[in-house]
C-alpha cells in the first residue's frame, strides 16, 4: 500500500495506526499510539484542543484510538 504524506497530520496519523495496529510491545500499545504523535505535533509547536474527558465514550481521543487499533 502507498502512503502520501502531504502534511504532519497524515504523518503522525500513520504513526498512531502502525503503533495501535502492529502491536509491538507486550502492552501499552494504544497509550505508546497516541503518545507518540502527540508529542511530535507539540514538538513543531502544534497543540490539539481535544476533549481530554475521563468518560471514555466522551473522549474523542480515546475514541479515536480505539476505533483505529480495531482497525
Amino acid at each position: 500500500m502507498q502512503y502520501e504524506f502531504t502534511d504532519i497530520f497524515n504523518q503522525v496519523s500513520r504513526l498512531a495506526e502502525m503503533l495501535a495496529k502492529d502491536h509491538i510491545f507486550g502492552d501499552g500499545n494504544k497509550r505508546t499510539a497516541l503518545q507518540a504523535p502527540l508529542s511530535f505535533l507539540f514538538k513543531m509547536g502544534i497543540e490539539l484542543g481535544v476533549d481530554d474527558s475521563d468518560k471514555p465514550k466522551r473522549n474523542g481521543m480515546y475514541c479515536w484510538i480505539q476505533e483505529m487499533a480495531r482497525g
